[in-house]
């Protein structure tokens, strides 16, 4: 019996964004790594309206069918709903992982399953009509096999770090002069900072509240 396929869906112009890197290429990476004889993981570029008269109907119709599409936040904004329906029908089911999409501009049609990478978006899609919230499922960010390369930490004081957008951290004020603060706004910044890491011994990953992510 043929193992099934799961499509992480990307357009070419958003690969480089950190939920795009994160939610696409890092969660294929380990699934692969993971259970090669399980799911075939496959990386899937999707063209956008800019790339010429219906090319996402005619990409849609040209996906073989049976598969499973996960599409990243920023393909999901850009899937128009005719490709969406016209995947539909090929597909065994379609995916939204919307990340920290604000409460006001979730795509809630078309999808099989609404893909949620936190405990607070998860429980604010279990709160919803009851054939929305049947279809929440709870995905965490997943590992960054980068990471299995770097250095051990070697400091025996207290040494945190925040890696990522600064915009997306709450740091409390007894905490502030403590923690270092590594900007990376992208794939390519983030990936500028990981040498660093092993000067570091614990990640401060809390993040901002925003109601519903």
């Amino acid at each position: 019996m043929p193992i099934p396929i799961l499509h992480f869906v990307y357009t070419e112009r958003k690969l480089a964004t950190g939920s795009t890197y994160m939610r696409c290429m890092q969660m294929h990476d380990a699934l692969k790594q993971a259970f090669p004889d399980k799911i075939d993981a496959r990386l899937l570029a999707m063209p956008e309206r800019r790339d010429g008269f219906a090319a996402q109907e005619r990409w849609a119709l040209s996906q073989p069918g049976g598969g499973v599409y996960f599409f990243s936040k920023t393909s999901v904004r850009a899937l128009t709903s005719f490709a969406a329906r016209l995947l539909k029908l090929r597909s065994r089911g379609i995916l939204f992982d919307h990340v920290d999409e604000p409460a006001d501009r979730l795509r809630l049609e078309l999808a099989d399953r609404h893909i949620c990478c936190s405990h607070a978006q998860f429980l604010s899609f279990r709160a919803m009509a009851p054939d929305i919230a049947s279809k929440a499922r709870l995905v965490l960010h997943a590992t960054d096999l980068r990471l299995e390369q770097t250095a051990p930490a070697q400091q025996s004081r207290f040494a945190p770090v925040y890696l990522g957008d600064p915009e997306n951290t709450a740091i409390p004020d007894a905490l502030r002069s403590e923690v270092e603060v590594l900007s990376a706004l992208d794939r390519d910044e983030f990936a500028a900072q990981i040498p660093r890491l092993p000067e570091f011994n614990l990640h401060f990953a809390a993040r901002a509240f925003r109601a519903g992510q």
